[in-house]
């Protein structure tokens, strides 16, 4: 949208919209950051099945990073 002027602003997290500029070959676009929040996950351990949830977190982080997936909280 803003290569092609279709918008004058873009709302998203800049993370995700990173990672898919580099993919696409794109240059870098200017940005100004508005709000950050940084996310956790909590899993009671009264939530049935709950080791199985942690666990299955767990595994997709570290599929993820071992993909070579960019995962620095910024």
């Amino acid at each position: 949208m803003l290569q092609r002027r279709r918008g004058d602003f873009l709302l998203d997290y800049q993370t995700t919209v990173e990672q898919a500029r580099q993919q696409l070959g794109m240059a870098e676009m200017p940005f100004l950051p508005l709000q950050q929040m940084p996310v956790h996950f909590i899993v009671s351990k009264h939530t049935p099945a709950s080791a199985r949830l942690r666990d299955a977190l767990d595994r997709a982080y570290l599929e993820l990073e071992a993909a070579g997936e960019d995962l620095r909280l910024q």
